[in-house]
């Protein structure tokens, strides 16, 4: 009997889990796999990071846009106090001699708004803007390639409890063939006919006490395999299991490797993700290639001042910190002379952007091998899914005539012992076929970037 699929529980093991202790079993909710798949992406926390990281390149993009748009404004506001100054002492009295001690103590209150509206900057602004809007595109994809993960890890923790399912009822079924077999020998011994000897039932005790173990193997798989599905779905493993518990291929229509090929470059979001962050590094690469060139803006100020117990004189010629009101509207430009900081600042971006192009060509690479490689595991699976049907209805035959035939005394219990190794062992290469079948094919749906079978989700 195989136990192959304790590797496969391995594959579906969720890092940092903990599990707690089974409850009583009060009402289980069974659901197919499309009801399992909405209920994890509706709860996955790995989708709610993809979502927090879009909605931070989005506010990114909002400050970019708000950037070229609306003016920096900054408003100042000081205050407090200073010696009074008593009227008279400005110039239509001389300006006489005062004494500036701090016997007399009066308030000021001093404000400055400022405001600066970029004109034109040589696509400083505007490149930025382009390299924040990549971003979010960028990150949009990213969420899409989080929910296509999770796709596959709950179709593959899904399959593989139908799988064991499956496993536990073919062991159920071998018990209860071994039992009426048991039967018979214990008969055949207590009526002296010589048909049955003592080594005989012994042989058939260990091949039951053989299948006993693998029924506790597998109740142990099934149940991490439901707790699994509950914490990728957010709930208790109590409370749901699967409705359809017997495994069966999800048959398609295979087509031509280069029809995957071409849909991937379409339907694969790694893709358009590359394609962005190329992009976005472009964009900014020729933001700081624009700082060798010099902005042009509008400016405009206002300034007010009081200090009720200081005299007001207006004159433009003398200054007075603490009364005064006024402003102004002017156009200016800027220029960074630190030419080599931005060269080298430049050359910076301008690696950056290369190393990006490389690794999307790189990653284009490795997806076309895993398409490729995906493809051809599904494909071998598809043939090898005939074969393994074909011998699974002939080890059914083989083992159904040879327990008619020890039922009517017309074969050892050697031969059936040897039907039922056989059946068991064509069997559980037919669950696993069928296994693997249904795992390349979600394989194959992931790294093309979309479903390839009917589940909706």
């Amino acid at each position: 009997m195989t136990v192959r699929w304790l590797k496969i529980l391995c594959c579906i093991l969720i890092s940092g889990v903990s599990f707690a202790q089974e409850t009583s079993e009060t009402s289980i909710a069974k659901y197919s796999l499309s009801d399992i798949l909405k209920k994890s992406i509706a709860y996955s926390p790995s989708l709610t990071v993809a979502e927090m990281d879009l909605a931070e390149a989005q506010a990114k993009q909002a400050q970019a846009k708000a950037a070229g748009v609306l003016p920096s404004i900054s408003l100042q506001i000081t205050g407090g106090p200073i010696p009074d100054v008593p009227q008279g002492s400005g110039p239509e009295g001389g300006f006489p001699e005062v004494s500036n001690g701090f016997g007399s103590i009066g308030p000021f209150v001093r404000g400055r708004v400022e405001a600066i509206q970029p004109i034109y900057t040589f696509g400083k602004i505007s490149k930025l803007q382009s390299a924040a809007s990549h971003g979010v595109s960028a990150k949009e994809f990213q969420k899409i390639v989080a929910r296509n993960n999770l796709v596959f890890d709950v179709k593959r923790t899904y399959h593989t409890l139908r799988f064991l399912y499956s496993l536990y009822d073919f062991i159920n079924e071998l018990d209860s063939r071994t039992q009426k077999a048991k039967e018979k020998i214990e008969e055949r011994l207590k009526s002296g006919s010589g048909e049955a000897t003592d080594v005989d039932l012994m042989r058939l005790e260990v091949f039951r006490g053989e299948t006993e173990k693998r029924k506790i193997e597998l109740e142990n798989g099934i149940r991490f395999a439901r707790e699994t599905l509950g914490v990728l779905m957010g709930m208790s493993p109590n409370e749901i299991d699967i409705a359809d518990q017997s495994i069966r291929v999800e048959k398609i229509d295979l087509k031509g490797i280069d029809y995957y090929l071409n849909r991937t470059k379409v339907a694969r979001p790694e893709m358009s993700q590359l394609q962005e962050a190329v992009k976005a590094a472009e964009a900014y690469m020729k933001s700081v290639k624009a700082n060798y060139f010099p902005s042009f803006f509008m400016a405009g100020f206002y300034n007010y001042a009081k200090a009720p117990d200081r005299q007001s004189i207006n004159n433009p010629f003398l200054v007075n910190d603490f009364n005064f009101n006024g402003g102004g509207v002017f156009f200016g430009m800027e220029q960074k002379l630190s030419f080599h900081l931005t060269n080298a600042k430049y050359r910076e971006a301008l690696a950056q952007y290369k190393k990006v192009s490389s690794q999307r060509d790189l990653a284009f690479q490795g997806i076309e091998i895993e398409v490729r490689k995906s493809y051809a595991d599904f494909a071998a699976r598809q043939k090898s899914y005939d074969s393994s049907e074909r011998a699974f209805k002939a080890g059914r035959s083989w083992v159904l005539a040879t327990t008619l035939n020890f039922g009517a005394g017309l074969v050892p219990i050697k031969d059936l012992l040897e039907a039922f190794v056989a059946y068991s062992r064509v069997k559980a290469n037919y669950l696993d076929v069928m296994y693997e079948f249904n795992i390349t094919l979600s394989q194959l749906s992931r790294v093309v970037g979309e479903e390839l079978t009917d589940v909706k989700y």
